[in-house]
């Protein structure tokens, strides 16, 4: 058998420093006493993909779709038609929305194995990875600032840590998904994908900061907190408006929370500090920015 080329063994080395840098993910160990918290309450099971998730893991055809979600159980009836398939669901249903074939929890698409109860004292939580400090590099790069290494192999080092972070560890597999041209999907009841861009990186500038947001959400998962600071922050992915808007909201209709305002309880203890702080950022409602996504 010939030697491998030179380039096959530049590769090789590649991917064997992606799988390097993840061992240094900062992770909070678990035991039997002290669990994670969200593999221990997912049997509540009141989780399901959203149709933000659908739209990008479906239509990219994401090798990570089966490791953060499951198929849809379904059943028999009118939920025969789910059975085995990853649906996700509209954010902002009303109750009689909910009861809807194609809305019920059985027909929508719960968390990956990896974060059932059964894992809960054996799955880390997440604090900080490889792929997260990988796109902060690529945003750095975008930018301007003064790194090492341009914006696109910062990104394609995120998203590759990212697979094999879950497991993902087939060089080719990962490479034809930086290379694809396909594009976030429509789900059935909506307008529009949550993008228009593939995940091969782009030559323009705009539509890269947009696939590097749209990549580090993915990566993220299933950081519910960390998604939507980035959300904020970026303004990417470019979610779907809730299903139903409340006008009694200070949120203008189309927009998103911003922020979690003071509760009567913290304003009880500190009325002045409260009032100083809200004058400071300019209001005390949800839709005010906080200061890292644009406010004061």
């Amino acid at each position: 058998m010939p030697a491998p080329s030179f380039w096959t063994q530049c590769r090789a080395l590649r991917w064997k420093s992606f799988t390097r840098a993840n061992d240094n993910n900062a992770l909070a160990r678990v035991n039997d006493f002290q669990r994670n918290a969200l593999n221990e309450i997912t049997d509540f099971n009141e989780f399901r993909m959203s149709a933000t998730s659908e739209s990008l893991l479906l239509g990219y055809n994401d090798p990570r779709l089966p490791e953060y979600f499951r198929p849809a159980v379904g059943g028999t009836g009118d939920d025969a038609a789910y059975t085995g398939r990853f649906n996700g669901t509209r954010n902002g249903l009303s109750p009689t929305q909910l009861a809807l074939p194609e809305n019920r929890n059985v027909n929508n698409s719960n968390v990956g194995p990896r974060f059932s109860r059964t894992n809960m004292a054996t799955n880390p939580r997440i604090v900080l990875t490889y792929a997260e400090t990988c796109f902060l590099m690529a945003e750095a790069a975008a930018n301007g600032w003064a790194v090492t290494g341009t914006a696109r192999e910062w990104y394609e080092k995120g998203v590759a840590a990212s697979m094999q972070q879950f497991g993902i560890t087939d060089a080719a597999r990962i490479t034809a998904y930086l290379n694809s041209t396909a594009v976030p999907s429509t789900p059935v009841g909506l307008e529009r994908p949550v993008s228009t861009l593939p995940v091969r990186f782009s030559a323009l500038e705009a539509e890269q900061r947009e696939q590097i947001g749209i990549q580090k959400w993915l990566a993220v998962y299933p950081d519910g907190f960390e998604g939507w600071s980035e959300f904020r922050r970026t303004g990417f992915p470019k979610f779907y408006p809730v299903a139903n808007y409340d006008p009694t909201s200070d949120v203008p209709a189309g927009g998103f929370i911003q922020r979690i305002p003071y509760t009567d309880q913290m304003r009880s203890f500190n009325v002045d500090g409260v009032r100083a702080a809200e004058t400071r950022m300019g209001g005390g409602g949800q839709s005010v920015r906080l200061w890292w996504a644009g406010g004061r």
